[in-house]
């Protein structure tokens, strides 16, 4: 049974998320208008013991559930939707190292209680990746056997939080294996020798993620950071890493529209055009948009939720779909907030202070208006679940 009520942890939790926002709202500010990594931000995640929390308890970390996880994430975002977006991928590679197959219980072990205290991001974007399309996701960074490990070359693009990371996951395709669906999934400490980080990064929101491109030039990585390898990349990560790329992702873009319709409020209510009696938050025009805002934006957190227990209680696979349905609601949802509801409240609101400082309005409309381009987009997640639904014949490599 799905319950909207908190239980106690989880209310818990969200004070404490809620808290934090409020302590790192003002820093996203100079890390937006420098386009530099939210350390500070990173640093009270870590001071607050977030990094754990979705490893297991006896590994060290909270052992909380995606739902948990969804909460958080969400709560954070309102205080800074970038640095909870490049938190993510951290959460990406601790729910992928513990729910993929063939990884041992020794290396699950070993980078679960690294990756409490040490940040990790997660490369998976290359050449040919379109959110557009899921399929071309399947890695091309060379790997290439060598006498106690693998020698990298290639190219990954969106490393969100790979300068201030510890470690990396990285996907790669074997250069001896015939099969082009197959990956090995290795962890990297992000200083090795023969990386360069490209600064090709230049979206108008989510400037902090610092999403830039990481070329390997010649990188050996031994055999013991290899955490295992899949004959079919798509059906595996589709399933597994729909968990973060669909509802731990989708939850930051939630926790944004969340936090806009609340500022949008809190503006109109404040604002009296010349020669009216009420200020703009009582015109009818506008609590239509309103209206429309908040309830677009709770639709996508319900269908968010249901999906979240779906993968706590059934597994990703079996909550593929309504993940994929979230996703497009959450799409739907922000995006409506982000122009109508911005819109609403007028130009003024989007003017940087006399300091030359963004406001609030400013960097929350630029922020959410990315979500449609984050994958997979909401065209390719809306045919794609209609493909399921519909029981049409899904091609090789997207089986789940």
């Amino acid at each position: 049974m799905i319950s909207f009520t908190l239980e106690r942890h989880q209310q818990q939790l969200v004070d404490r998320c809620k808290g934090l926002a409020g302590e790192i709202r003002p820093w996203s500010f100079a890390a937006d208008m420098t386009r530099t990594a939210p350390e500070q931000a990173l640093a009270a995640f870590r001071r607050e013991e977030l990094f754990g929390l979705l490893v297991p308890e006896n590994h060290g970390g909270l052992g909380f559930s995606v739902l948990d996880a969804m909460l958080a994430l969400s709560e954070l975002a309102k205080g800074d939707a970038a640095a909870a977006l490049g938190f993510n991928m951290h959460h990406f590679a601790v729910w992928m190292i513990n729910n993929l197959p063939g990884i041992s219980d020794a290396k699950r072990a070993e980078f679960n209680r690294l990756l409490t205290q040490e940040l990790s991001a997660a490369l998976v974007s290359e050449d040919s990746a379109s959110s557009m399309h899921p399929g071309s996701f399947v890695p091309s960074l060379n790997a290439r056997r060598v006498k106690g490990g693998y020698v990298l070359n290639g190219m990954k693009h969106f490393a969100s939080n790979f300068e201030v990371a510890d470690w990396a996951m990285v996907f790669a395709h074997r250069e001896d294996d015939p099969n082009p669906l197959s990956a090995i999934v290795l962890m990297m400490p992000r200083e090795t020798a023969g990386i360069a980080v490209h600064e090709t990064f230049d979206l108008d929101g989510m400037r902090s993620t610092r999403s830039h491109s990481v070329e390997f030039s010649d990188v050996f990585i031994s055999d013991d950071r290899v955490l295992t390898e899949m004959d079919d990349f798509l059906s595996v990560v589709m399933a597994f890493g729909g968990v973060a790329t669909f509802a731990l992702y989708s939850s930051v873009y939630m926790g944004g529209g969340f936090r806009a319709l609340e500022l949008a409020g809190e503006n109109l209510l404040a604002t009296t055009p010349k020669g009216a009696s009420l200020p703009k938050a009582y015109w009818p025009a506008t609590t239509v948009v309103g209206g429309r805002a908040l309830s677009g934006m709770q639709a996508a957190e319900s269908l968010l939720w249901r999906a979240a227990c779906m993968v706590d209680t059934h597994g990703p696979a079996e909550a593929f779909p309504m993940l994929l349905s979230a996703k497009v609601a959450i799409c739907r949802g922000v995006s409506y907030v982000g122009r109508e509801l911005m819109d609403e409240q007028g130009a003024n609101v989007y003017q940087r202070t006399l300091k030359g400082k963004p406001t609030e309005a400013n960097l929350l409309r630029r922020n959410l208006l990315t979500v449609n381009s984050q994958p997979p987009a909401e065209t390719a997640a809306s045919s794609l679940l209609a493909t399921l639904n519909w029981g049409l014949e899904i091609p090789k490599g997207l089986r789940l």
